[in-house]
């Protein structure tokens, strides 16, 4: 079911220092990383923005496969905030959703969950339950706390997603073990950094579709 008051925010064009190589032009099953979320999260949301830091847009518009807004940015941090901070004065939704490009098997249920959970609140954030890391790159944000956690951090000279969300006051932390009733085996959360883990995805029977 498509959320009116959601949007969706898809992280690309960071350095990949340890791939080599662009993540989101990954191919899964003879899809992209990016076409694949893209495709996702269009049953969830009709406005999709994908951030790039990259000279050549065209590529990521042409490998979304459906419309969807291109949003570069110039500010350069080392970390997703780059992007979050370029495309966030562009959404017009209260909620979005902020999804890494290397997590190619990311379910709408689970950010449609994760949404539901964030009504009323700062941001819906999924926390793993044995070491207490968090997912900031699959989560639902709240707007307008957004817009003000980011100057705030940024005034601070902060740049990682978790700094932010230390900054916003109403965090619901969902744990792991209530989001596996959705996707047993946390496939949205896996995301894919090394060669070593890409030819594991590709091995791995959570390939298929």
């Amino acid at each position: 079911m498509v959320e009116h008051d959601l949007s969706a925010i898809v992280v690309c064009g960071g350095k990949s220092t340890r791939m080599g190589v662009d993540k989101a032009f990954l191919r899964l099953n003879g899809e992209t990383f990016l076409s694949r979320i893209v495709s996702e999260l269009k049953t969830i949301t009709n406005q999709v923005f994908i951030t790039v830091g990259s000279k050549r847009p065209e590529s990521y518009l042409r490998e979304a496969g459906g419309p969807v807004r291109i949003v570069g940015y110039t500010l350069e941090f080392g970390s997703p905030l780059s992007g979050l901070v370029a495309a966030v004065d562009f959404i017009e939704t209260p909620y979005f959703a902020l999804v890494g490009c290397d997590m190619p098997l990311v379910k709408a249920e689970l950010i449609g969950y994760l949404y539901s959970a964030c009504l009323g609140h700062s941001a819906a954030v999924p926390r793993w339950d044995a070491s207490g890391v968090l997912e900031p790159l699959c989560a639902v944000y709240h707007t307008p706390s957004v817009r003000l956690g980011l100057r705030s951090v940024l005034d601070e000279g902060k740049y990682r997603l978790i700094d932010l969300i230390a900054t916003l006051l109403d965090v619901v932390y969902v744990p792991t073990s209530r989001l596996a009733s959705i996707d047993p085996n946390l496939n949205s959360l896996k995301n894919v950094n090394t060669p070593q883990e890409y030819a594991l995805l590709l091995n791995s029977e959570c390939s298929q579709r």
